[in-house]
């Protein structure tokens, strides 16, 4: 694919992202800083949504409806696993917001875009999930049903399935996954929002967490499918009863961890192994006078365990 050889670096990846959203006339929004002013719910901006809460409620924004930034987060709930080959406490994420624009129907075809045809992604390695259902929320069949039609336009006649370890199995690209996993909202009161979300996850082909054993899912800790992207579809409102009723402004809101997406993007299982972190491994190796992946250490938990310990320095 000759986009993969010309689309290299990391600052490559992220121009071709801004380019693309600014084809889609979409403003970028400034990168705020780490510590929130005037919020004290939230110690650290721990995704690029965060800035935008006010607006996704209804408040009118004074860049317009369409909007993407890529925001430095702190995410520190994931800490314990940070030493593998994806997890970070400071990372960037890319998003785009329509505030009451565009839905699910130009959302969902733009995001597989972006990464097949912008990204140079094969998209025979992408999963898709979506949220099934409870008693509560209906299930997501406008977006199954988008999800079938756009793999349709690949050449792929993609199936649903409820499930996850059907992943790698006969047509199914489509999973749908309880709250836990495609359902956003930030809390639980009269007035708050939420809906069903899209997530994206490409196959690296191997495991990469050496201590999961038996059979894998696509929301599992294996490390085999790595999710790169996720389309929040803020669509409903909770009533006095708590019940979810539809909003009159219906919004998008994605979010995608750019290390990840590099990592994916330049062909490399882990996420120290790209352009990003490579020269703090190298001046880690001049420190301590250790090899990073070191293939004369034979034991391979020991050797796991030296790459643990670069990782989580890297990552400090």
């Amino acid at each position: 694919n000759l986009l993969i050889l010309i689309m290299k670096t990391s600052n490559e990846i992220k121009k071709e992202f801004i380019n693309f959203m600014e084809d889609r006339v979409h403003k970028m929004i400034p990168n705020i800083s780490l510590i929130l002013i005037n919020d004290p719910s939230l110690l650290f901006v721990n995704s690029g949504m965060f800035p935008l809460v006010n607006y996704l409620m209804g408040e009118e924004h004074p860049m317009g409806k369409r909007l993407f930034n890529i925001q430095r987060c702190v995410r520190t709930q994931d800490i314990e696993e940070v030493g593998d080959t994806r997890h970070h406490t400071l990372f960037e994420m890319i998003g785009n917001w329509s505030l009451g624009d565009y839905f699910k129907e130009m959302q969902l075809p733009g995001f597989m875009e972006l990464y097949v045809k912008r990204f140079g992604l094969d998209v025979n390695k992408i999963y898709v999930t979506v949220f099934k259902g409870d008693e509560v929320a209906p299930r997501d069949d406008e977006s199954i049903e988008l999800w079938k039609k756009i793999y349709k336009e690949y050449g792929i006649e993609a199936e649903y399935s409820e499930d996850p370890y059907d992943v790698g199995k006969g047509n199914f690209r489509i999973f749908g996954l309880d709250k836990g996993d495609n359902w956003w909202q930030r809390g639980n009161t009269p007035g708050e929002v939420g809906g069903p979300d899209s997530e994206m996850f490409f196959d690296m082909g191997v495991n990469t967490n050496p201590n999961h054993t038996g059979p894998v899912a696509i929301n599992d800790e294996s490390g085999r499918y790595v999710e790169i992207g996720n389309s929040v579809f803020i669509q409903f409102k909770l009533d006095e009863n708590l019940n979810w009723q539809q909003l009159s402004q219906k919004n998008v809101d994605f979010g995608g961890g750019f290390e990840r997406m590099v990592s994916v993007i330049q062909g490399v299982i882990d996420n120290y192994d790209t352009d990003l972190f490579k020269p703090i491994i190298k001046h880690i190796e001049e420190l301590s006078g250790k090899i990073w992946k070191d293939t004369e250490i034979t034991d391979l938990k020991v050797r796991e365990a030296q790459n643990f310990n670069f990782r989580a320095v890297a990552d400090h």
